[in-house]
């Protein structure tokens, strides 16, 4: 069996956990890890080797897919566009908002230079994306919709973390319990993002930072904070270590409605994870397997997880598969 050579771009957390990801995917074989940092401080959870940046030129015929893992509100659409002319690549691109606009740019440079990336394969977006338009695909009068926590939102934490002037920071999403359950009793269906989540974030700044420059950038922060309810809190980093650092998460795609003979119908799709960096390593993963086999098939450009087949995420043949049905 051919293994998939990856490389991985970014090593944070999600780098780390992706790296650990490896093990349970023999189908994938992990060649390095590229980053901006010196090579020689990093010692890899594995033991394989740290590249820099500078040194992925030497591996364009030696990687199969390249796991870009960045941060969204800064790195990616820069450093999307820039190694889809080398290498097929995957993100866990989470500004809402910015996909479309991301995506279209990504396929022009993708069918230019042959190259396929798989865009947005978090949980959500990613996996919830996928879940939700299968709900919609069956509740079509009613209410199908996504709520999030309690637990630490990766791409927000980070996005606070891109901000001058913050050293750590962590966003702790809970969502409205009593909406939720007002919504699966039909007593609410109509009401605003505010109303769904409160995001609670917690910040170290700089000494001698303007904390309310920080706290105003935090709260106008489109496709993050924008049309939420945000609370924003600074703190010591002792402080944030022992009470706030969770990495931990929960969400729900909720679906309620009526069928057409007026029978009604409530779909809840839930996830747990103890882990959400662990949780977004396993699925990115899965779409690293997903990146290969369409381009070996001759798939470029880029394409969203709505545009891939489930069954290509799958580790066993599509004949294995076929047990499930």
């Amino acid at each position: 069996m051919n293994k998939i050579k990856l490389g991985i771009l970014g090593y944070g957390n999600l780098g780390k956990r992706v790296e650990i990801g490896v093990k349970q995917n023999p189908d994938i074989e992990l060649i390095g890890i590229f980053t901006r940092r010196d090579p020689n401080t990093i010692k890899t959870v594995t033991g394989v080797p740290a590249y820099t940046l500078a040194d992925l030129d030497s591996f364009k015929e030696k990687i199969d897919v390249l796991a870009l893992c960045v941060g969204s509100a800064i790195d990616l659409p820069e450093v999307g566009p820039k190694y889809l002319k080398y290498f097929n690549t995957v993100d866990t691109y989470d500004n809402h908002d910015e996909i479309p606009a991301y995506l279209e740019k990504l396929e022009k440079i993708g069918n230019e230079y042959n190259k396929l990336a798989i865009v947005a394969t978090g949980w959500d977006p990613g996996l919830f994306t996928k879940q939700k338009v299968l709900v919609e695909s069956i509740i079509k009068t009613g209410i199908v919709d996504t709520f999030y926590g309690p637990g630490k939102s990766l791409g927000h934490s980070n996005a606070i973390n891109a901000i001058d002037g913050v050293v750590d920071a962590v966003q702790i999403t809970n969502s409205n319990k009593e909406l939720i359950e007002a919504i699966k009793a039909g007593e609410a269906t109509e009401y605003s993002a505010f109303d769904k989540h409160k995001r609670e974030c917690y910040v170290v700044a700089k000494e001698g930072a303007d904390q309310n420059l920080i706290k105003a950038e935090i709260i106008n922060m489109k496709g993050y904070f924008v049309g939420y309810e945000t609370i924003v809190k600074f703190v010591t980093l002792d402080e944030l270590k022992k009470n706030h650092d969770t990495d931990s998460h929960q969400g729900l795609v909720l679906g309620v409605g009526e069928m057409a003979d007026g029978t009604r119908t409530v779909i809840e799709l839930k996830v747990a994870f103890e882990s959400n960096a662990s949780s977004t390593a396993s699925i990115m993963l899965s779409n690293v397997r997903a990146a290969y086999r369409l381009a070996q098939e001759g798939k470029t450009g880029a394409v969203s997880v709505l545009d891939v087949p489930v069954g290509y995420l799958h580790h066993k043949s599509q004949a294995k598969q076929r047990k499930y049905i």
